[in-house]
């Protein structure tokens, strides 16, 4: 799979604290004018990330990633269509992970969904009020850009996930733009 960027990196970082590593899968749902994108809204943090999540022990991300549709945004009917690429990240631990720093590594898929039902989200989605949204791709960059500015967001070490989300919204928005172009 192709890189989408160089890692992502958390300013003022230790890097020589252990690492925890963890993987990721998320689909990249577009709508059939390409012009939105199906987003998962927190309405804890105020922000938009492409659904999915953990890839668990022994699954493979296409695997991890029907589970995770299934969960956060209630699909049904889920076709994996091509890689979009992966994207690195690294960050600072907190609260009793302090002592650590978090590799994650994030794989996307461009992903078609027929049929929805209802989400079956866990008790952290369910506190963070996540709820799928269909969102023009200029809109969730401007909005997610605006969120990292903002002085709470970076202090709690999420930073890099909007710098993440963002980075893929803005190549897949190339993309798009260079489709058009053909």
């Amino acid at each position: 799979m192709k890189k989408i960027s160089s890692p992502i990196i958390e300013s003022n970082i230790d890097l020589t604290l252990p690492r925890r590593k963890r993987y990721t899968s998320r689909a990249i749902i577009l709508d059939s004018s390409k012009t939105k994108v199906l987003l998962v809204y927190s309405n804890a943090f105020d922000d938009y990330t492409f659904p999915g999540g953990g890839i668990q022990k022994m699954e493979l991300p296409k695997k991890a990633l029907y589970r995770e549709l299934q969960e956060e945004v209630g699909a049904r009917s889920i076709q994996i269509l091509e890689d979009f690429g992966e994207i690195e990240e690294i960050s600072k631990g907190i609260n009793e992970y302090k002592k650590f720093i978090f590799y994650q590594k994030s794989f996307y898929f461009y992903v078609k969904i027929t049929k929805y039902g209802v989400q079956k989200l866990d008790e952290k989605e369910l506190s963070s009020g996540l709820e799928p949204v269909w969102v023009k791709i200029d809109d969730a960059i401007k909005h997610n850009k605006r969120k990292l500015e903002e002085y709470y967001i970076t202090n709690i070490g999420i930073g890099t996930i909007l710098k993440r989300e963002i980075t893929v919204l803005t190549k897949l928005k190339e993309f798009l733009e260079n489709e058009k172009k053909i």
